[in-house]
């Protein structure tokens, strides 16, 4: 007796061989069948082709399922399991867009956002709930997609887009960026595949994501008396307010879209406590709120950025102007507009013997006042005839038999 083995192929989706009475095809997916192929093989002989993957059937495998809102279309069909969603070459704009995970073998679930034209990159969203917008003509321009949970373990989550002018891009995974950014193109469709984890991409992954290159920028920002925090100016504009004898009491920094790794350091340097710590990209160097004015700065870079660029500033000094251009640990001094030399009367205690009032050098923040041992103001200094001075300021001072000196920083 001869026995026949039926083994039965269906080419609609590229299925491998079946025998004996199991099915071939898929269930749940919508699909149809558009060709068979069936062979007869000796009892117990080799199919005739790989028997792997004969029979889809949706009920027992984990999906993704993702549906698109389209321009003129609106919601599209679901589709899954990296068929195209949306619509290609009829140059139609991607709107919103829903992912699911189905049948899930563990748990956690998926999660995803859309950048948007003018508004951006939109928070995250989960399980089905939609992405994107609709009914604002507003265009999707990149995704970034990823699993949670047991999930995240087990698969990756691979996805590529297609984008107005570039066509398919490459494929990315896990949270990546695909798409364009600040290039105004729209995305017109979208491929999801999930894949066991570590295993091949569907694809090529070059090029997956396009964006419009960032300029470089050294920002900064200043606090000012009267004004407070000024807005932000960057590249060589003027932070803080001058011609209007205000004191800059603090200072932010940092550098935007760094093209290297690294940052900035710097540092102030204040009235009557001096040199404060190194504060660091974007950190608050200075204080508010104490009325106390900074006299000088020091700026640096590090890391890599210290290798490539050299970081220039000057100061504008009360008295002085625009001090000189300077770089690496130099720095400016900022000083109040006081006197420098003058004269001092204690008339106001009712004399008319006088001292005299001097910095100690043309750099320093100091003044020293000397007065005469046969000064009213010397033989009564501790009933604080010393505001005759008129500089409400606390001194310290040193005596000797012949005089008395007084040391004090500006206020």
């Amino acid at each position: 007796m001869t026995f026949i083995i039926v083994f039965i192929r269906k080419r609609t989706v590229g299925l491998d061989g079946r025998k004996n009475g199991a099915s071939a095809g898929t269930n749940g997916y919508n699909k149809r069948i558009e060709g068979i192929q069936i062979r007869l093989v000796a009892k117990g002989g080799a199919a005739p082709g790989s028997t792997s993957g004969a029979y889809k059937d949706r009920s027992k495998t984990t999906n993704v399922v993702y549906q698109a809102h389209m321009q003129t279309y609106c919601w599209l069909d679901e589709v899954m399991n990296g068929a195209t969603g949306g619509v290609t070459g009829q140059y139609k704009r991607m709107e919103a867009l829903k992912i699911s995970l189905e049948n899930k073998k563990y748990s956690g679930g998926i999660q995803y956002r859309a950048h948007l034209q003018t508004t951006g990159w939109q928070g995250w969203k989960s399980n089905g709930e939609m992405a994107g917008t609709t009914g604002q003509s507003r265009q999707m321009e990149a995704i970034q997609i990823k699993l949670t949970g047991k999930m995240a373990e087990k698969y990756d989550i691979y996805y590529r887009a297609h984008v107005q002018t570039y066509g398919w891009l490459g494929w990315t995974k896990n949270g990546a960026k695909a798409g364009t950014e600040g290039l105004s193109k729209r995305m017109e469709g979208i491929q999801i595949q999930l894949v066991e984890k570590g295993g091949a991409a569907p694809g090529s992954t070059s090029g997956s994501f396009k964006e419009k290159e960032k300029p470089q920028n050294i920002v900064y920002q200043a606090h000012m008396q009267t004004y407070c925090w000024l807005g932000e100016v960057m590249n060589g504009a003027t932070g803080g307010v001058t011609g209007q004898y205000k004191r800059m009491e603090a200072l932010k920094i940092k550098i935007q879209n760094p093209k290297y790794s690294g940052g900035v350091q710097y540092r102030a340097h204040l009235q009557t406590t001096g040199w404060q710590g190194w504060k660091s990209n974007g950190e608050m160097a200075g204080t508010t709120g104490q009325y106390r004015r900074m006299e000088a700065v020091q700026i640096k870079l590090t890391g890599k950025m210290a290798e490539k660029y050299d970081i220039y500033y000057r100061a504008h000094v009360q008295t002085y102007g625009w001090l000189g251009w300077t770089k690496k640990w130099s720095q400016g001094r900022n000083r109040r507009d006081e006197q420098t030399d003058g004269r001092y009367s204690d008339s106001a205690c009712r004399k008319r013997k006088t001292g005299t009032i001097q910095r100690t050098d043309s750099f320093s923040d100091e003044i020293r006042i000397h007065i005469p041992s046969h000064s009213f103001l010397f033989q009564n200094c501790m009933r604080v005839c010393l505001f005759c001075v008129k500089f409400q300021n606390r001194f310290t001072y040193t005596f000797s038999k012949s005089a008395m000196t007084a040391y004090s920083t500006i206020a």
